[in-house]
């Protein structure tokens, strides 16, 4: 009975002393509306961002390499991390506990979003790719589609930044063991990293998805404390 009354959303999970059993009670949670939202919201992001990939209304800039992208060596195992992004993501949401923190998780996330796409509109970017797969490489594959427009500020690491923070408070607060916390670091710490390994991005790229998203991130954190949405650190924690 609880576990239908959790997956339709008619109870809200209550955080207790037992990490396992608050992560489940989040899990639970609407999961199946949550799994259909994140599925939609990422559908619906790609939708505006290849079509302004493919229909420049502005002059295209291509982002300059720095020094720091001369260190970093073109690795396509990375392509695994890469693509773990929408993994990443998807946790993010699976963690959500109540209906308040989804409107809002939803909220700020689309405004993620729609900065960038506007951004992308008005200032398109690209980089030079000098790096070749073979044909039927899967890498090649997503080059060929994602191509190397949309360059700046890089959404792939203003999400994975949003995922962590988000990730970060709610590991934090539900009394999570210290090798998740590290875990989940590790794991957008790779992301970051594989978005220059498999030269999809460069560095500034980098740079301006943290400007992007870091604010964001922030004020999303900021608005769930401030609503008290956000448990409160369990003193073992």
């Amino acid at each position: 009975m609880k576990f239908i009354e959790l997956s339709k959303g008619t109870m809200a999970c209550e955080d207790k002393e037992s990490f396992l059993q608050n992560l489940l009670c989040r899990i639970f949670f609407m999961w199946l509306q949550k799994a259909l939202l994140s599925i939609s919201m990422i559908a619906l992001f790609f939708y505006f961002y290849f079509y302004f990939l493919q229909h420049n209304l502005f002059e295209m800039t291509t982002i300059p390499k720095t020094w720091i992208d001369e260190l970093v060596s073109f690795d396509p195992i990375f392509f695994y991390v890469y693509v773990s992004l929408w993994v990443y993501l998807s946790l993010s949401m699976a963690i959500i506990k109540n209906k308040e923190e989804l409107r809002s998780y939803l909220l700020y996330l689309a405004a993620l979003g729609t900065m960038a796409i506007l951004f992308y509109i008005f200032f398109p970017t690209t980089i030079i790719q000098d790096i070749h797969t073979s044909k039927d490489d899967m890498l090649q594959i997503i080059k060929d589609i994602d191509m190397a427009g949309n360059a700046f500020p890089s959404m792939h690491v203003a999400s994975s930044l949003f995922a962590f923070i988000w990730l970060h408070m709610h590991l934090k607060n539900i009394g999570a063991p210290l090798f998740l916390k590290l875990f989940n670091a590790i794991w957008f710490a790779l992301i970051v990293y594989s978005t220059m390994a498999i030269n999809q991005h460069l560095f500034i790229d980098v740079l301006g998805g943290i400007l992007f998203g870091l604010p964001v991130s922030l004020l999303a954190i900021k608005k769930f404390n401030s609503c008290g949405t956000l448990p409160r650190k369990h003193p073992s924690s």
